[in-house]
């Protein structure tokens, strides 16, 4: 295990799943596309979403606590709670209207509506889509595909209302 002196931004909800050194298995997929693809990936002893241990050094903000960090030392970008995906999913607002949602969003196979193949709270997952459409973004971009423009959350924003979630 290799230490770093870099500072690790992160949300606090991220230690617990650091330690685990797993995904949780909770929600479900966003739609039957994205379930028969993580099935498939299972069928490859590919889809156990295991990582090898952090070791969290002194050198930790917590996102969640110091969402105005990026501020403080004088770079002109705000921290966003981005959940739903993840309990701990955070993203990166530029003042140049840009946004790096991380998981919060996808653009490329197996996504459709620009929904993340997996969500464990959906209601948190619409909140966050909610935060980056009212947030002052025109381009968002995804930890998985493309940049996009903001309008096609807008646009498939209300695909989520009523939507189920296929457990895995």
């Amino acid at each position: 295990m290799e230490t770093t002196e870099t500072t690790i931004i992160l949300h606090s909800e991220a230690i617990e799943r650091l330690k685990e050194r797993h995904n949780r298995f909770i929600g479900g997929c966003s739609n039957t596309l994205a379930l028969l693809f993580c099935k498939f990936i299972s069928l490859l002893n590919k889809g156990k979403h295991v990582f090898p241990p952090v070791n969290l050094s002194s050198n930790i903000i917590m996102a969640n606590e110091h969402s105005n960090f990026f501020r403080i030392i004088g770079i002109p970008a705000d921290i966003l709670m981005l959940p739903g995906h993840t309990n701990d999913s955070i993203g990166l607002l530029l003042e140049k209207d840009k946004s790096f949602c991380g998981d919060a969003a996808m653009n490329n196979f197996p996504s459709i509506a620009r929904n993340i193949i997996c969500i464990e709270n959906l209601d948190d997952y619409q909140k966050s889509w909610d935060t980056l459409i009212s947030s002052k973004a025109k381009m968002i971009y995804p930890g998985h595909g493309k940049p996009f423009p903001i309008k096609d959350l807008v646009r498939f924003r209300h695909s989520m209302d009523g939507k189920q979630l296929y457990p895995l």
